[in-house]
């Protein structure tokens, strides 16, 4: 079965809406209590870039409305590329942010790491849906073609 609206079969429809599940969560969970992460963020900005942002808890809700927005245009297949290419673009600095895992050590430096290392997957899996259309094309003009002819025949009608 194939999506009459992006034209990718029902696994990868799937695979989208699957995908698009965490930010649509994790994006309105932050919007309502920004407070956590406006608190890291101001304490990321202050030790790495030696100053605080005013009103961090508000870029903290705009980064995570961008999630939601993001989020739900892929699970309705709305822009699907240019809807991943967002998410994985707004999900590094909530990742660097947010798990800072060199920061930490023993058993929370483990928990960091791992949601760390799991939005790096979740942003691999990002890019894949990003260049989906470019997978394709990329394949097809690497192979050898089926239209391709061998040397010294000539093409039928």
């Amino acid at each position: 079965m194939r999506s009459t609206r992006s034209g990718i079969g029902g696994l990868a429809r799937l695979s989208d809406v699957a995908l698009s599940a965490i930010f649509i969560h994790a994006g309105y969970r932050v919007a309502s209590r920004p407070a956590g992460l406006a608190k890291k963020l101001d304490a990321f900005t202050r030790r790495y870039l030696g100053f605080e942002i005013p009103n961090s808890a508000a870029l903290v809700r705009l980064n995570a409305a961008a999630m939601v927005a993001g989020g739900a245009a892929l699970a309705l297949g709305v822009w699907p590329r240019s809807a991943a290419a967002a998410l994985a673009l707004s999900l590094q600095p909530t990742n660097v942010v947010g798990h800072p895992f060199w920061e930490s050590e023993g058993a929370e430096r483990t928990s960091e790491l791992n949601a760390f290392l799991s939005n790096m997957a979740i942003t691999g899996g990002l890019i894949m849906v990003a260049t989906r259309d470019l997978q394709r094309c990329g394949r097809a003009a690497s192979g050898p073609s089926r239209w391709a002819r061998s040397p010294g025949t000539e093409w039928e009608a």
